[in-house]
């Protein structure tokens, strides 16, 4: 499988806006996983959260993560809320026109911990539960490589 992070810039302010992930089957160049990722803020919550938005047959999957900082130099994106309007899970419908229905799943819940391993090497541990069972547990290898 491959494995690409494209990075979209706003050429007026050179800012980062959003990055896209997307992992392709070698065999067939077949996607087998995008995602958007950005940082925004969630009304009624105090600092920026990561928002990773998935396509979905007719709509989306949204899931809004708050961050934190560990004293051990790890860093830590969790979905954990209680209710619409909360960091978490959500997933959105188009309907006819311009409706869109969306729901706040409060059974899903999320949790990645990204750390320094090795030199140059960075790890991360992703954790998903449902009805608070764990029931996905991924670990990443990550390392920067050049781009011609």
């Amino acid at each position: 499988m491959s494995s690409n992070v494209l990075q979209m810039w706003d050429r007026q302010t050179g800012r980062l806006v959003q990055a896209a992930w997307v992992r392709e089957l070698r065999a067939t160049n077949n996607v087998l996983y995008a995602g958007s990722y950005s940082v925004c803020n969630v009304p009624g919550y105090p600092s920026p959260c990561v928002k990773v938005v998935f396509p979905l047959p007719n709509g989306n999957a949204i899931v809004l993560m708050k961050p934190e900082s560990h004293a051990n130099g790890s860093f830590s994106i969790t979905s954990a809320g209680r209710e619409f309007g909360d960091p978490g899970f959500y997933f959105t419908v188009h309907g006819e026109g311009d409706v869109v229905w969306a729901r706040y799943v409060r059974a899903m819940k999320e949790k990645i911990t990204v750390y320094a391993d090795e030199r140059d090497t960075v790890r991360a541990d992703h954790v998903l539960w449902l009805w608070g069972m764990q029931f996905l547990r991924l670990h990443y290898r990550m390392r920067r490589v050049a781009v011609y």
